[in-house]
């Protein structure tokens, strides 16, 4: 058992008792895995009777001795409001 991986025109072969997918059940059962391979799988009925839907994910950041935290303005546009968080010294995180 193993997965193959393509980078480039090289296509290497990676071997393993174990497979761990993080690319959801959707992906892994209906795009990544042969059929005949996912088909044995309890989760490829639970797959195949699931519609794509959207993902989300939080982060919660704590940042000490940064009191401009409080103020800042996320634009989910543009993010701008990571740019001098990402710009701040050692000393002040």
């Amino acid at each position: 058992m193993g997965v193959k991986v393509v980078k480039g025109s090289e296509t290497h072969s990676i071997y393993a008792p174990i497979i761990i997918s993080t690319a959801g059940v959707y992906n892994t059962f209906l795009r990544l895995l042969p059929e005949a391979v996912a088909s044995k799988s309890y989760f490829y009925k639970i797959a195949k009777d699931m519609k794509p839907a959207s993902a989300a994910m939080s982060i919660f950041v704590g940042l000490v001795n940064y009191p401009d935290l409080k103020s800042f303005n996320f634009n989910p546009r543009t993010n701008s409001c990571f740019a001098h968080v990402l710009n701040v010294t050692k000393e002040r995180t």
